[in-house]
């Protein structure tokens, strides 16, 4: 987790490291990043202290991924309000 913490700040990555595995970077930006590797999609939305992560199962269904990226972006927006 440092390693994706560390990413987050300066340039844009090409990757995103998670448990021993490297995501494709799609975008990034301040308030999220998103990346992919095969079917899988991986948010980050960084919080003041924390930085919640999403992981899409492995489909190849859009939706999945939208949904996701959805449901990730709320519940990080209920840690930013709470100051975490």
């Amino acid at each position: 987790m440092k390693q994706v913490f560390a990413s987050m700040k300066g340039d844009p990555a090409s990757s995103i490291p998670l448990a021993g595995e490297k995501y494709m970077c799609l975008r990034s930006s301040p308030d999220c990043w998103l990346g992919r590797k095969e079917k899988k999609a991986i948010f980050v939305y960084p919080c003041r202290t924390i930085a919640v992560v999403g992981l899409s199962q492995d489909t190849e269904s859009a939706n999945n991924t939208s949904n996701g990226s959805d449901s990730v972006a709320r519940l990080a927006e209920l840690y930013m309000k709470s100051n975490y």
